[in-house]
C-alpha cells in the first residue's frame, strides 16, 4: 500500500548533457537542473526526471546522452510524449500524492 501524502517531484530535462552514459541525475549539466534537482530531493519523498527521450526516469537510472528536448518538440510531439509518460507516472504516483513540477511551460 502506498504511503499517504507523499510529495513526488518531477524535474524537466535540459539540453546540456555530458557526452557519456551516466546516472540521470549526473547527465544534465545546466546550473538550473542542478539547483532544481537538489531542491526536488530536499522537499520530496521521491523525485524523477522528465526526459524528452526516455520519459520518466529515476535519478539513479543510467541513460545514454541524447539530443532531443521537450522545448524543441512541437505541441503534437509533446502530447504524444505525455501519452507515454502518463502510464509511467501511474506506476509511481498514487492517490493522495502531491506532485511538484519543476519545468517550463512546454
Amino acid at each position: 500500500m502506498a504511503e499517504p501524502n507523499r510529495t513526488i517531484a518531477l524535474v524537466a530535462c535540459v539540453a546540456g548533457k555530458v557526452e557519456y552514459p551516466s546516472a540521470a541525475k549526473d547527465l544534465y549539466t545546466s546550473t538550473w537542473f542542478k539547483k532544481a534537482s537538489r531542491f526536488a530531493a530536499s522537499v520530496s519523498n521521491e523525485w524523477y526526471i522528465l526526459s524528452a527521450e526516455y520519459g520518466l526516469v529515476h535519478p539513479d537510472q543510467v541513460i545514454e546522452p541524447y539530443d532531443k528536448t521537450l522545448k524543441g518538440m512541437s505541441s503534437r510531439e509533446r502530447r504524444l510524449w505525455a501519452a507515454g509518460v502518463i502510464p509511467q507516472l501511474g506506476k509511481v504516483v498514487h492517490r493522495g500524492d502531491q506532485i511538484l513540477m519543476l519545468a517550463g511551460a512546454e
